[in-house]
């Protein structure tokens, strides 16, 4: 090609070169070059010097397409030689194409009831860009001068996550019944507004929300000089995913809500586990006793106790580790069982 990137709409110019093994010029080739972008072929012939070229625009955004297009994406052209028995001889190119002329980035959050957005509006730079390309220092920030005094369209949406048991699982392992459920999301629009980007290009607002524990999905838009339609969709919230082992059913816990197990200790150290569920402790007194098991090539402790905490001094015997496990009796059934390891701190032994 003969630009690197471009704006959809923008002509590009794409040109093949064939020669024979010895270096020689392919003159009066036939050749198949083949438009990725709507699958078009477009027969040509090489000149005298073996070169043949044509000419298409980048491709433009689809309004009939299921994703939005708001990043730039690679336009691939290929050829190859028309006739069969050139074989599996072809080469292709790629040129970057963005949707719009604009670059349009935003970041939020929801605090304090409020979700805040901010952001900013500027001109693609196309010449910064095919520089970065040339030196392989291309990140994605194609922001060239700011666009001030633009209006841009703000929706925002409302993501209330949904959790409905469908049925549950018999775990013949553990002997205990698990529910499981169903994830969905729920989408409630909130408001669409209106916003202006400042003379630095700069844009912010803010908006109370219905519930600052729920996600928001906000699509600002914006159209440049060519009517092309610039979109960015972000997601801002409180919510914080969850470490994995939270998802996993009954673990060990540190005193900081941490998983257990990750932490080395010293001789005479204290361990003090508490089993959870989800983030929460589970419950204690009452009908629920907990049988704490400690093993090292065999048993080395088994213990009931009405509290779900565990608490062994590391011993001596208990190097290189010892493994735990802790189970709790409902009264009426066995809960899932949590389990890890209480490993020696070597350090404390290192010559």
């Amino acid at each position: 090609p003969d630009r690197s990137a471009v704006i959809s709409g923008d002509s590009v110019r794409w040109t093949a070169t064939a020669a024979f093994f010895d270096g020689s010029a392919a003159a009066s080739l036939p050749l198949t070059m083949t438009n990725y972008d709507d699958s078009s072929q477009h027969a040509v012939t090489t000149d005298a010097a073996g070169v043949a070229s044509f000419s298409a625009a980048a491709p433009r955004p689809s309004r009939s397409a299921e994703l939005e297009w708001e990043d730039p994406s690679s336009w691939y052209v290929s050829v190859n030689p028309t006739g069969p028995e050139s074989g599996e001889i072809w080469a292709d190119n790629t040129t970057l194409v963005f949707p719009t002329a604009y670059h349009l980035t935003a970041s939020g959050l929801v605090a304090d009831g409020q979700l805040r957005v901010t952001g900013s509006l500027n001109l693609v730079d196309l010449a910064k860009v095919e520089r970065q390309l040339a030196d392989g220092s291309w990140n994605g920030d194609a922001a060239g001068a700011a666009v001030g005094g633009r209006s841009l369209q703000a929706q925002v949406t409302e993501l209330i996550p949904i959790k409905r048991q469908v049925g549950t699982d018999y775990d013949f392992i553990e002997k205990v019944v698990r529910p499981r459920y169903e994830y969905s999301t729920e989408r409630k629009p909130v408001k669409t507004l209106t916003v202006t980007s400042a003379t630095d290009g700069r844009i912010a607002f803010s908006l109370a929300v219905p519930d600052p524990a729920h996600d928001y999905e906000v699509v600002l838009s914006a159209s440049d000089d060519a009517f092309r339609l610039q979109r960015r969709t972000i997601q801002a919230g409180t919510a914080v995913e969850l470490p994995w082992w939270m998802e996993t059913g009954p673990v060990f816990q540190m005193a900081d809500g941490s998983l257990a197990g990750e932490t080395p200790y010293r001789i005479g150290g204290q361990v003090a586990w508490n089993i959870a569920d989800a983030g929460r402790i589970a419950p204690s007194g009452g009908d629920n006793r907990y049988l704490y098991i400690a093993a090292q090539r065999g048993l080395v402790s088994a213990a009931v106790a009405d509290s779900p905490t565990f608490r062994r001094t590391f011993a001596a015997s208990d190097a290189p580790g010892i493994f735990v496990i802790g189970v709790r009796f409902t009264g009426k059934t066995y809960a899932p069982k949590a389990a890890t390891c209480a490993n020696f701190d070597s350090a404390q032994r290192s010559i």
